[in-house]
């Protein structure tokens, strides 16, 4: 949503490479089974997501 308005900036690019991260950890602790951490960083991608989506509405 934001790359489709346009919307730039510091935030953006950091909910963006943030939510990436969260799901390689997600990955990563599923294959090492550790439950709660994986939960975690679920939250946290879908969280950055929703951020992004609401982001040309924060401009």
């Amino acid at each position: 949503m934001s790359h489709t308005t346009q919307t730039y900036g510091f935030l953006i690019d950091i909910l963006a490479v943030t939510f990436v991260v969260s799901r390689v950890l997600y990955l990563l602790f599923y294959w090492w089974d550790l439950h709660w951490q994986r939960s975690l960083v679920w939250v946290v991608g879908l969280a950055c997501s929703l951020l992004l989506m609401i982001s040309p509405a924060l401009k």
